[in-house]
């Protein structure tokens, strides 16, 4: 990802999902939910350990890559905090300006 200037392998290292996950996400549609609901349902919330901190700076960035050709265009937006390096949010959408908005409302 940005920290990384790399593809699919960093974004998965960074993310801390596997290669194949990175490129099942890039192969789904373009409405992408940047929730995981079925995951949340599965949650006990009294046993879940939430971390909040306060982040100085973030910088956004934005990759792509393609399925089969390059009229399938597939985006990860991310944004990262820039001291720490945690990804803070991600969405996968379209190269569009309403995506932006989107990662920074996540």
């Amino acid at each position: 990802m940005a920290i990384n200037g790399r593809g699919i392998r960093d974004t998965g290292r960074v993310l801390k999902i596997s290669p194949n996950n990175v490129i099942k996400e890039l192969k789904k549609e373009e409405d992408i939910e940047s929730v995981n609901y079925p995951l949340l349902e599965q949650l006990d919330i009294e046993t879940l350990d939430v971390d909040l901190y306060q982040v100085e700076e973030a910088e956004m960035d934005e990759m792509w890559s393609f399925v089969g050709s390059k009229k399938q265009q597939r985006w990860l937006w991310h944004a990262i905090d820039r001291v720490t390096g945690r990804v803070l949010a991600y969405v996968l959408a379209p190269h569009k300006d309403q995506t932006l908005v989107k990662l920074v409302n996540l």
